[in-house]
């Protein structure tokens, strides 16, 4: 147990193959941490789509639910990591000329929100 504790007080060695940084760069680490911040949102935001489209329990396709997403609140990094799974679908050429034009209306009216 005390070794757990000791363990936990020291702290991580920033040394790899011989290329001891004297001083931190805190440029780096702040970019660091923005990149493992952006990865925590993008799975926190995989989770609460994936939950969505369980309670629907596959009647809606994703798309359709983008407007409910917006009408209940849902944070701005979890639709637009909704708006790339459904950029996703329409390179893969699964969207209708009419489901598209229904898209980019979305988009649209996100955009004139901000």
């Amino acid at each position: 147990m005390k070794e757990a504790k000791q363990n936990q007080q020291i702290p991580a060695n920033r040394c790899f193959g011989g290329n001891c940084p004297q001083k931190p760069n805190p440029e780096k680490e702040q970019k660091i941490k923005d990149v493992l911040f952006t990865a925590s949102q993008k799975r926190r935001a995989n989770k609460e789509i994936s939950h969505l489209l369980k309670t629907f329990h596959g009647t809606r396709k994703l798309r359709e639910l983008l407007r409910a997403m917006k009408q209940r609140g849902y944070p701005d990094y979890v639709l637009a990591v909704a708006i790339e799974r459904v950029e996703a679908e329409r390179k893969r050429d699964e969207l209708t000329f009419e489901e598209i034009m229904d898209f980019e209306e979305f988009k649209a009216s996100l955009d004139q929100q901000k």
